[in-house]
C-alpha cells in the first residue's frame, strides 16, 4: 500500500469508542487537505448545471433561492426536471469519486486523482444506485403504510381536516416516526459501503445495519454535528446567492453552486470517517484497557521470550 504522509492521522485514540468530537476534528483536517481538489471536482459539475438552470428557468431559480419573482412560466418546470436529472447523474458520479478519495485519505493511502477516482466510480454506480433505491424503499414504505390509512379512512369536515384526523396524525407521528427514523440511521451507510467497499446493494445494507446497531444515539449525535456545519455553509451560500439575484439569476446560481461545492465534500468526508470509525469499533479487539490507534513513539514492542527447549 502506498502511504501518503499528509493523511497519516488516526481518527480516534480508542478504536472501541466512536470518539465523536476527535473524529469530527480529524475528518475536518482531512477534508481541509482534500478541499482544493474536491472543490474543483464538484464545481466543474455543479456550476455549469446550476448556471444552465438559472438561464433556462430564471423565475423558478429565483423563487427556490428565496426571491419573489413577478411571474413564473409553467414551462420552467420542465427545465427543472431536466436539470435535476442531469445534476443527479453527474453529481452522483462525482460524489462516489469523492467517497473513494476520502476513504483513501482517512487511512493515509495515496489519494487517487480526479480522473482515476471518476474512472473507478463509474463501475460502482449500479450498486450505489440500487442501494439508494432499497434504502428509500425500506424507509419510505413504512411511512406510507402508517400515514396513508389516516387520509383514506378518517373523516374530514367540509371546512378542513376533522379533529379525529388531526389527532390520528399526531399519534401516528409520535408512535411511528422514532422507529422509522432509527431505520434510516441503521441503513444510512449502505450506499457508502457500496461505493468504497464494493458491496452489493443487499450486502451493503445488511452491513450498515450491523455497524450502526446499538450505536444509534452516537451516530445521530455525529450526524447532527455534521449537519449543523453543513447547514451553516449552505445558509451562507443561499444568502450570497440571494444578493446576486438582482445581477442575474445565472450569477445567483453560480454563487450557490460554489457553496454546494464546499459543503458536499465536507459532508462526504465526515460520513466516510464515521463509517471508518464504526468499522474500527467492530474490528477492535476486546480488552479491559483502552487501546490507541497510534503510539506516541516509534519504540518497537518487546518480542516474546522463546520457550525453553526441553
Amino acid at each position: 500500500m502506498t502511504v501518503d504522509p499528509r493523511f497519516a492521522e488516526p481518527l480516534a485514540r480508542d478504536p472501541r469508542s466512536l470518539d465523536v468530537w476527535p473524529t469530527f476534528l480529524a475528518a475536518t483536517r482531512t477534508w481541509g487537505k482534500l478541499a482544493g481538489g474536491q472543490f474543483l471536482l464538484f464545481a466543474a459539475v455543479l456550476v455549469p448545471v446550476l448556471a444552465l438552470f438559472g438561464l433556462a428557468a430564471p423565475g423558478l431559480s429565483g423563487a427556490m433561492l428565496g426571491a419573489t419573482p413577478d411571474v413564473i412560466d409553467p414551462n420552467e418546470l420542465w427545465s427543472l426536471g431536466g436539470v435535476a436529472l442531469l445534476g443527479m447523474t453527474a453529481g452522483g458520479l462525482v460524489g462516489i469519486a469523492a467517497m473513494l478519495q476520502a476513504d483513501a485519505a482517512l487511512v493515509g493511502r495515496a489519494v487517487p486523482g480526479a480522473g482515476s477516482a471518476l474512472s473507478e466510480a463509474i463501475g460502482r454506480v449500479p450498486a450505489v444506485v440500487a442501494s439508494y433505491v432499497l434504502f428509500i424503499l425500506l424507509v419510505m414504505i413504512p411511512y406510507l403504510i402508517c400515514f396513508i390509512p389516516l387520509f383514506l379512512f378518517l373523516p374530514r369536515d367540509a371546512s378542513g381536516p376533522s379533529p379525529a384526523l388531526v389527532i390520528g396524525i399526531v399519534l401516528t407521528f409520535l408512535v411511528a416516526v422514532p422507529p422509522l427514523a432509527a431505520l434510516s440511521i441503521l441503513f444510512r451507510f449502505g450506499p457508502i459501503l457500496a461505493a468504497v467497499r464494493e458491496r452489493g446493494p443487499v450486502a451493503s445494507l445488511k452491513e450498515s445495519f450491523a455497524l450502526a446497531r446499538g450505536r444509534i444515539w452516537r451516530v445521530i449525535g455525529y450526524l447532527v454535528l455534521v449537519g449543523v456545519a453543513v447547514q451553516a455553509a449552505m445558509t451562507g451560500a443561499v444568502s450570497l446567492a440571494v444578493m446576486a439575484i438582482p445581477v442575474h439569476p445565472v450569477a445567483a446560481c453560480f454563487v450557490y453552486a460554489l457553496g454546494i461545492a464546499v459543503a458536499i465534500p465536507f459532508q462526504v468526508v465526515q460520513e466516510v470517517a464515521l463509517l471508518r470509525r464504526l468499522e474500527g469499533m467492530r474490528d477492535a479487539p476486546a480488552g479491559d484497557e483502552p487501546l490507541s490507534d497510534a503510539t506516541d513513539d516509534d519504540t518497537p514492542a518487546p518480542e516474546p521470550e522463546p520457550e525453553p527447549i526441553p
